[in-house]
């Protein structure tokens, strides 16, 4: 290499290092360069007089990140990440940069509505907020008074308020709520619980000196998202952290690892299995760790894993076991490392025995709560206002049999389920569930679901199939807290506060669930006694130890969050009390007869739906894109960016089928089919079809269906990707399909076929 030529690496570096002296001089977002600096300022391009900074939290996404909204004369003109927020750091997504769109959408709903004639027809009557409160409030308390307050059956989506509608729901008496939060995959949720005794753990990726990543794509897509692709990229240039991605697809963050290997579809947790085998086979476990805290004897433990031995998985996972051996001695003594997963291990119909090899394989490294390992998560618990309602937990608790969010409608239509009144919000079952024409059939069946309210910013495909719709305000309009796990490892607490007003009647949901708790009865009215959500907020910041000393709420309002900044990383923390599990020790061993566990030991199952498949069937898989979600197709400028859905097939696959990159393609499962582009690619498994989620919508509005239209933004008169917007929504054709174990929906599971329909040529 001569001295004008750079390897990778060392352009990684150099880089890095250019980005990191940029941030320093002058306080660059790397997401977005700008004129803020680190202490959130801004001038209007267009005066030059300074923007009213406000900063507020983010809930684009489960990650949270903290956010400075700036204004001009009142309106909102852009957002930047908040330097002050410990998890994103000054950093914020497109997502986020985004959504301004939303609060200025022509296509928001703006008042509230009542249908007219049958479900679905399009027909709506505009109604006062008092007529559609009464109105609902009439049918849940008849329910309550028919002791039948389990029947109102409640699901929220991203954008919800958890912690708000929990108490609501609690006060009611139902246990029949689903809210979208990370542990709302119940495949990790209860294999987390059962092995760790947590909801989440935090890959420690910037002190890690090895990562192994697994079915997830952070550099994209994952649950922690900016704080997370942050701290893996730091150690990837501070300490030159290796990172090994297994992955079915040439991920963006597969094509940034040091290696990526196209596993065989579902085997996640065979690599894992056989990764570990290594390990115990050639003594390169933490002898002291698994001795004192894993709950099962080292020489069982040996004996069991023995069976993994990587010749004997090779043809089940399609890896060399010279790879394995390799890669799992290079883990082993590359401490501390760290394992990150995503939907690709833990969405499947064996998801939750993928994830428990994989917390195994961190455990017998010893590399759980450990700087550079897997953590155990830091967050505030906030004490809930007294009185406190007492009700059974939500149906998805660990402690009944867990239904998916997914699955709530199957189950409805199976009887498992019965609905008296169904409320949706911004969560839409008719266009995100698997399966969806069969969801949006239970949502028109009026003996299924005899009163249904939707509760959204847009007229989404599930709003339009409801009784009442009510007009939500945007995350920029409202009033929350939120404490997600730390990436510094020190808790810390975030406020979301209004930075503007909101258009025509929207109401934050809050307000809409204290007005519906004060007219269904007095035993509901008591829970909600404080004037409004800001006083709520107020209350529950009062818990936080420490944050009041610092000004409480009016700290929170002008710096957007509060930690200790005394306070230091608290690694080992299962030194002081134990892990919360039944033993205190990491349950790499769990009793079947308390769990819904079916395997004492992580096992390996094969995904049943394969074994069904023929020579020539195809494994559906889906993902995200880095710039959009189902909800943000009505984001202008995300829409504009991706808009069409491309089907991706590995290139040699196509080739013997006699498909050309650009045919059109039908891809056919067994509940549905669905046809689009084709686009060919050497990054992906054989035997694997890959499809975004995100577009193909019929509602949400005219920008989500890529209309162009007249409206006070000059912009939806020029909406040019219309002809480019074609391609499947792969849900149509995933069948309702679920893990045994904590019966999560198995999105990645679709066995297809695939046939070419049209030509390019």
């Amino acid at each position: 290499m001569n001295d004008k030529t750079l390897s990778r690496r060392q352009f990684i570096k150099v880089a890095g290092g250019l980005t990191a002296a940029a941030a320093v001089a002058g306080g660059v977002n790397v997401a977005y360069a700008s004129s803020q600096d680190t202490t959130g300022k801004d001038v209007s391009r267009t005066t030059g007089r300074q923007l009213q900074a406000i900063p507020t939290t983010c809930q684009l996404c489960q990650a949270r990140c903290g956010m400075i909204a700036f204004l001009q004369d009142e309106r909102l003109v852009k957002v930047e990440g908040n330097p002050a927020h410990p998890n994103s750091r000054g950093r914020i997504c497109a997502k986020g940069q985004a959504a301004p769109n939303l609060v200025y959408s022509p296509d928001r709903l703006l008042y509230p509505m009542r249908r007219v004639g049958r479900r679905g027809d399009g027909n709506w009557q505009r109604v006062s907020w008092r007529e559609a409160l009464e109105e609902i409030a009439s049918k849940l308390k008849a329910l309550r008074d028919a002791g039948h307050a389990n029947q109102l059956v409640f699901q929220g989506g991203t954008m919800a308020t958890p912690r708000f509608v929990s108490r609501f729901m609690s006060a009611f008496g139902t246990p029949t709520y689903f809210l979208s939060t990370p542990s709302t995959d119940t495949n990790r949720l209860l294999a987390l619980n059962s092995t760790l005794g947590v909801n989440e753990v935090v890959a420690d990726a910037a002190h890690a000196k090895y990562v192994l990543n697994f079915g997830s794509n952070p550099y994209e897509a994952h649950w922690h998202h900016v704080p997370l692709v942050q701290r893996l990229v730091q150690g990837r240039l501070d300490g030159s952290a290796k990172l090994v991605t297994f992955d079915v697809r040439l991920s963006k963050t597969a094509g940034k690892s040091d290696e990526w290997f196209p596993i065989n579809p579902g085997t996640d947790g065979l690599v894992a299995l056989s990764l570990a085998c290594v390990v115990m086979e050639e003594h390169l476990y933490d002898e002291d760790f698994v001795s004192r805290w894993v709950n099962y004897p080292v020489s069982d433990l040996s004996m069991y894993l023995a069976k993994f031995k990587p010749e004997s998985t090779q043809k089940d996972t399609g890896l060399d076991a010279a790879d394995v051996r390799r890669i799992a001695r290079e883990y082993a003594t590359s401490r501390p490392a760290t394992v990150i997963s995503g939907t690709g291990v833990s969405m499947r119909e064996n998801g939750v025995e993928n994830e428990r090899s994989l917390l195994l394989l961190s455990a017998i490294t010893g590399n759980i709560d450990v700087p550079g390992g897997v953590c155990l998560p830091r967050t505030y618990n906030l004490r809930e206002i007294d009185p406190v309602p007492q009700a059974p937990a939500p149906i998805s608790d660990l402690t009944k049999t867990p239904i998916s969010s997914h699955l709530v409608l199957s189950a409805i239509r199976e009887g498992k389920l019965k609905a008296g009144v169904y409320m949706t919000y911004m969560f839409n079952p008719a266009y995100s569930n698997a399966n969806n024409g069969a969801s949006a059939e239970v949502l028109k069946d009026e003996s299924l679901i005899p009163f249904f309210v939707a509760v959204d910013l847009f007229p989404s495909e599930t709003a339009a199939l409801a009784d009442i719709v009510l007009p939500d305000t945007t995350f920029l309009e409202r009033w929350d807290l939120e404490s997600c796990p730390s990436f510094e490892l020190v808790p810390h607490i975030s406020l979301r506060q209004p930075v503007v007003k909101s258009p025509g009647e929207a109401a934050p949901f809050h307000d809409v669930l204290i007005e519906l708790g004060r007219r269904v009865g007095a035993d509901v009215e008591k829970y909600f006694s404080f004037r409004g959500a800001q006083d709520y907020v107020k209350i529950m910041a009062g818990s936080v130890p420490g944050l009041n000393q610092s000004g409480g709420l009016d700290y929170l309002k002008k710096h957007g969050v509060w930690f200790d900044d005394k306070a230091k990383p608290d690694y080992r923390s299962y030194n002081k009390s134990g892990f919360k599990t039944a033993s205190g020790k990491v349950q790499v061993y769990v009793d079947k007869g308390k769990t819904h566990i079916l395997s004492p030991l992580p096992e390996y199952r094969m995904v049943k739906e394969y074994t069904g498949a023929h020579d020539g069937d195809l494994f559906l898989v889906t993902f995200k894109w880095n710039v959009l979600t189902s909800s943000l197709a009505a984001s202008k400028w995300l829409a504009e960016i991706v808009h069409g859905n491309s089907v991706l097939i590995n290139a040699g696959t196509a080739n013997s089928m006699g498909i050309k990159d650009g045919d059109t393609i039908q891809v056919a499962s067994n509940v549905g089919t669905a046809k689009g582009k084709v686009r060919l690619t050497q990054g992906i498994h054989p035997r694997v079809v890959a499809s975004p989620t995100g577009t193909g919508h019929w509602g949400l509005g005219k920008i989500a269906q890529a209309k162009r239209f007249d409206s006070d933004d000059p912009d939806t008169k020029i909406v040019w990707w219309g002809d480019a917007s074609d391609g499947p929504h792969p849900n149509k054709i995933i069948p309702p399909l679920n893990d045994q174990e904590g019966h999560g929906q198995a999105w990645h599971d679709t066995v297809v076929k695939v046939t070419k329909t049209e030509s390019t040529v």
